[in-house]
């Protein structure tokens, strides 16, 4: 009996028939629709999940899937084709080999009507608004300048690094607000790297930042 290859994950699954179901491949993967277990096709340039009644014909090019367990779909728009991943968030590696993207290309996210070179591993989908996603050849002799999109009191601001300071921040919110004894400043985010999504900044500490990540600065004088 001749045997059909698929592959998940990277690893070669083996099926017996050149037409199966993705519930029967997610079994041979030891997955459970049951449990929110769910791949996504990449074999065509982008991510896409497929149900698990969805058959899957096997031939000589070989059909290919990321597996998310207890996933979640969410959405984002790379070079306007739409995918879907099982994560809150995906890696820019990820992006560029899904994609077929050659090596060197830049990605960069639109924030509002602007464009920023992404300067982070990791793409944060859990934002409101669909992450968009696009690709750049680096051209020959000319310099970029990597940023990290984030909002910084409800407007958006390209930070300058991936790891910003307390400092940075606030200088960020209030850039014509003189630093003083008398003045204190508080800065609080949310949607931040997935171990610490939320938190608080002290003077003189860092933190590392994904793309999207939401910081509320305040300054008030001391009485």
């Amino acid at each position: 009996m001749p045997t059909f290859v698929v592959e998940v994950d990277t690893r070669r699954v083996d099926v017996s028939q050149e037409q199966v179901t993705v519930r029967e491949i997610l079994a041979l993967c030891g997955a459970e629709p049951e449990r929110r277990d769910a791949l996504f096709r990449t074999d065509s340039g982008e991510a896409r999940f497929v149900a698990p009644t969805g058959i899957i014909v096997c031939g000589p090019a070989v059909p290919t899937f990321r597996l998310h367990r207890a996933s979640q779909i969410r959405r984002l728009t790379v070079d306007r084709r739409a995918w879907e991943w099982g994560a809150a968030s995906i890696s820019t590696a990820d992006i560029c080999e899904i994609a077929g993207l050659p090596e060197g290309t830049e990605l960069l996210q639109r924030m509002f009507d602007t464009f920023v070179i992404i300067d982070s591993d990791e793409i944060d989908l859990t934002q409101e608004e669909t992450p968009q996603i696009f690709s750049r050849r680096p051209q020959p002799g000319v310099e970029t300048r990597s940023s990290v999109p984030a909002v910084v009191n409800g407007r958006p601001r390209n930070l300058p690094s991936r790891h910003v300071s307390f400092e940075d921040l606030v200088s960020a919110a209030f850039p014509r607000v003189p630093q003083a004894p008398s003045r204190l400043f508080t800065v609080t985010y949310r949607r931040g790297p997935p171990d610490h999504p939320e938190g608080s900044l002290v003077p003189s500490q860092r933190v590392a930042i994904t793309s999207g990540t939401i910081f509320h600065v305040t300054a008030t004088d001391k009485s």
